[in-house]
């Protein structure tokens, strides 16, 4: 039976309804770069900072079934900053936002690592992250970048050493 008040909407014959997607990992309406370039860890940065609610992708998002997103920053840096979730409704940011700092971002992908700037590799890039894990107080997990092989290991080990929940992201070459 129909609730009281309910508003009906018919279906042509075989049609499925479904729960809102959700993007889990996404630079969705990034209307700045996902990046802060000048430095390899940048905890304070806000993804959603950068979200445009109104962005033409976000649009298509929303009619393609997605109805929420987290906003991560760009794997650019060892810690990128934090990642957000918003409400694709396609008004305001303040109407959009509802978690500003949902999980941290990180990379030990070869884009983290660049020759102006430290680390330059990835032991490196795994010594920042274990020193800034330790000198943090415990909360957000940690979404990390790690595509080969190698890196899912040392991502692996690396939660394990730490007891940080880490969250694979780009994990291409997860199958070995």
């Amino acid at each position: 039976e129909e609730p009281a008040g309910a508003r009906s909407v018919p279906l042509p014959k075989g049609a499925w309804i479904v729960p809102g997607f959700i993007d889990a990992h996404s630079h969705l309406g990034s209307a700045l770069e996902a990046d802060e370039p000048t430095e390899s860890l940048t905890p304070q940065v806000k993804a959603v900072e950068g979200f445009a609610t109104r962005h033409p992708d976000v649009r298509a998002a929303l009619g393609s079934g997605v109805t929420r997103a987290a906003i991560a920053p760009g794997d650019g840096n060892v810690i990128g900053g934090r990642i957000g979730v918003v409400l694709l409704n396609g008004e305001r940011y303040d109407r959009a936002l509802l978690l500003d700092a949902a999980a941290l971002k990180g990379s030990i992908g070869e884009e983290a690592l660049r020759r102006d700037r430290e680390p330059t590799s990835r032991t490196g890039a795994l010594k920042m992250i274990r020193d800034f894990l330790r000198s943090r107080p415990a909360g957000l997990p940690l979404f990390l970048h790690a595509s080969t092989e190698g890196e899912i290991r040392s991502a692996l080990l690396l939660q394990e050493e730490t007891g940080v929940k880490i969250v694979l992201v780009h994990a291409r070459e997860a199958a070995k």
